[in-house]
């Protein structure tokens, strides 16, 4: 059979599209609902085993240590009284420290959207459902796989605000490869902030960019 040319091809995918749009159209979209598991987490290993996982990884964090590039935390870390190398940026955490910490860590915490309606429990049973965090492409099926750019970011996170079974926002869904790398996590978390109602992330490649964060929030 021969190929069908350009023209219509191009028919083709616009028929497609009308026919998806019109499929998508008679779809009922569920209402924004929080979600909480009614049952108790599965245990498949026992205390005692549970506890020999614990003190493997004390003693793994207390002998090898654990890599910290900012030096500011490796100070406080060294006041805390774990043992510390400025020089090769290691830390090697004492078994009390760790014990202390896991102790007076929060079971659950408030994670507050710009609509209080929309803001999610974290921790317990709580279950938040959200999109895919990282990539930097982005898949249609009219275009394939391709580079993700600020535009198609947008209309993402348009489309999760749209989809209330979506938890959360997606400012960091796929990266914007068509903007800097030194401030496209700006334009990121100013569309996710303006987009969406929901809760979101933000990008946390260093602490400038973390303060970026804050401080846009």
């Amino acid at each position: 059979m021969p190929r069908p040319g350009k023209a219509g091809t191009a028919r083709a995918r616009r028929r497609n599209r009308a026919e998806r749009a019109a499929e998508q159209a008679k779809v009922t979209l569920r209402p924004f609902k929080r979600t909480v598991n009614p049952y108790a987490p599965i245990e498949p290993l026992s205390a005692d085993q549970v506890e020999a996982i614990h003190e493997a990884s004390l003693k793994i964090l207390r002998v090898h240590g654990m890599m910290i590039h900012s030096r500011r935390a490796r100070d406080i870390l060294a006041q805390a009284g774990n043992s510390v190398d400025h020089g090769e940026g290691m830390v090697h955490f004492e078994a009390g420290f760790i014990e202390e910490a896991l102790r007076t860590s929060r079971p659950s915490y408030t994670y507050k959207a710009r609509n209080p309606e929309k803001s999610l429990t974290i921790g317990g049973n709580n279950i938040n459902f959200a999109p895919v965090g990282g990539p930097s492409f982005t898949s249609d099926l009219d275009r394939g796989r391709r580079a993700g750019t600020m535009a198609e970011l947008s209309d993402f996170i348009r489309l999760i605000q749209t989809l209330d079974i979506l938890h959360i926002g997606g400012g960091g869904s796929f990266e914007p490869l068509d903007l800097p790398v030194e401030t496209r996590h700006l334009d990121r978390s100013y569309a996710a902030a303006t987009l969406t109602d929901k809760v979101h992330g933000a990008s946390l490649l260093g602490a400038a960019r973390a303060r970026d964060a804050l401080t846009m929030a």
